[in-house]
């Protein structure tokens, strides 16, 4: 076995975990933006509001940056990443209705909670780098992230047309963000597996 077999296999339980949950949570972006931009487009009040829901997105990343750190540091990774999951549901949810009954408003704020969340997905690398106990795997570790990264952005747009229809709606997509809840449904019971850690009083409130 080569070196870095070997450093790989001694990666802990919960770097493989967070390698399967990342791209679940990580295809919300992608998603967002193909079936939250067409969405919108459609069914804005003004062509001029078409991209609102997507700025929401990115604005409600900015905005949960410091409360996802926050809350990491009062209850810890694995119970902080739960409940910013659980924010997500209810944004696909808010979402899934809003394409149901054509309404802009409901999804401006499906996106602006699903961009929230993903603050909290943007720590699962520290939760990686706290799950390890020899620096030495540290890159190894985010490589294997990284690499998880990938397969979310090739996940999310696939996700957004083939679950397009599954619902009836009158544009289409409600499938699609009710095919995001299931995906970070799944995501909270694997994070549930993971070996507890201590609150990450250490980190910054950087998230980039």
């Amino acid at each position: 076995m080569t070196v870095i077999g070997k450093r790989v296999s001694r990666l802990p339980k919960n770097i493989w975990l967070l390698f399967l949950a990342q791209p679940l949570v990580g295809c919300a972006a992608p998603l967002v933006i193909f079936a939250g931009g067409i969405l919108g487009a459609r069914i804005a009040p003004s062509p001029d509001l078409a991209t609102l829901p997507l700025t929401m997105m990115i604005l409600g990343t900015a905005f949960g940056v410091i409360p996802a750190s926050m809350l990491m540091n009062k209850v810890g990774r694995k119970r902080g990443t739960m409940i910013g999951f659980t924010i997500a549901i209810a944004g696909t949810l808010l979402a899934t209705h809003a394409a149901m009954q054509s309404d802009f408003l409901l999804l401006v704020a499906g996106t602006l909670s699903i961009g929230f969340s993903l603050a909290f997905v943007a720590q699962l690398r520290f939760a990686a780098l706290e799950s390890l106990d020899d620096p030495i795997l540290n890159p190894k570790a985010i490589s294997l992230l990284m690499t998880s990264g990938l397969f979310a952005a090739i996940l999310g747009p696939e996700v957004a047309v083939v679950a397009s229809q599954w619902i009836d709606s009158p544009h289409g997509f409600a499938g699609s963000f009710l095919s995001l809840a299931v995906l970070f449904s799944i995501a909270i019971l694997i994070i549930s597996r993971l070996d507890s850690m201590a609150p990450a009083v250490h980190e910054s409130h950087e998230n980039a």
